[in-house]
């Protein structure tokens, strides 16, 4: 397989891989949608690039995320549920960029367990990665967990999403963090005791999310917890709110799902299988990059196919 480039364009930043033969022999990072105000992406996209266009300076790149949304480079619709994650394929669009040309994926929609719309741009890219890695479609009903600024919960029959409920987890802390009253960041250490002990507060059946948060402050303030803990014990009460919402709602339990995958960074990852293994269910950790980059490569050997039938 010859090389080629592929990049994840989310809301906060924009992940550049050049993958030769399924592996990344380079990287490199860019601004966010969100930070691209009064700037063209196809501009920003040629200067991050140029160390990497052939003799011929043509570029030709593969994308997915929110570059494919309503404030990206160009919408692509999104793909309703129930439905394989590859078939995001079929809606993508080709735009220009310099000499060659870039095709943003789009994304999936559905309407979740509670009844709202619910959509991906992104986490489809990871699905993809995760079936190529595990060489063909698990059988039977499967949940895999893709944690971020808006953690997914994705429920799959034979390989075919049938839905999936979102949450707001990661942007919750993000800005309880930056506001500096409940926590004033996090630790330099992940201490998993404080982390559990908080996911089980949070799990607790009629526990309320928005009462035990204060704990994260008045536990340092009246000395029964160091402020270093602070922000692991915030971390517990939102990814166990996350997890216990996620349970309840999509009615799953530890004999029906053994072992939940974790498509994730390493550090939000591992809290994750923390506080799925605290509630008994079983989780298999997964990098993201290791998906991603899995998923991409499925993903320009299928639309190579295409095109060379065409």
């Amino acid at each position: 397989m010859k090389q080629f480039i592929a990049g994840l364009w989310g809301t906060t930043q924009l992940q550049l891989f050049r993958i030769v033969d399924g592996s990344v022999a380079d990287t490199c990072r860019g601004p966010g949608v969100s930070q691209m105000a009064g700037q063209e992406f196809e501009a920003v996209l040629l200067d991050l690039l140029k160390d990497w266009a052939g003799a011929e300076g043509r570029i030709e790149v593969l994308l997915a995320g929110m570059v494919g949304s309503s404030i990206g480079w160009c919408e692509v619709e999104y793909v309703p549920c129930p439905s394989r994650a590859s078939n995001v394929l079929g809606s993508s669009v080709s735009v220009p960029l310099g000499k060659g040309s870039a095709r943003i994926l789009g994304g999936m929609a559905c309407t979740n367990v509670l009844g709202e719309p619910d959509v991906m741009r992104g986490e489809e890219i990871e699905l993809i990665g995760l079936e190529a890695m595990t060489s063909a479609s698990k059988a039977g009903r499967s949940l895999v967990c893709i944690p971020g600024t808006h953690t997914k919960w994705v429920l799959l029959e034979d390989g075919v999403v049938e839905s999936f409920l979102s949450s707001v987890t990661g942007e919750m802390f993000a800005g309880l963090i930056k506001s500096g009253v409940l926590a004033s960041g996090q630790g330099a250490t992940f201490d998993r005791e404080v982390f559990v002990a908080a996911v089980g507060d949070a799990y607790r059946e009629g526990a309320s999310l928005v009462h035990l948060l204060f704990s994260a402050r008045s536990r340092v303030a009246s000395g029964k917890m160091l402020a270093s803990h602070s922000a692991d014990r915030l971390s517990g009460l939102l990814i166990g709110a996350d997890v216990a919402g996620a349970v309840r709602s999509l009615e799953l339990s530890p004999a029906d799902h053994a072992e939940v995958a974790v498509i994730a960074m390493p550090a939000i990852g591992k809290r994750y299988v923390a506080a799925l293994e605290e509630l008994g269910f079983g989780a298999r950790f997964v990098a993201s990059q290791d998906a991603a980059v899995a998923g991409f490569t499925e993903a320009f050997r299928s639309l190579s196919i295409d095109r060379a039938s065409q």
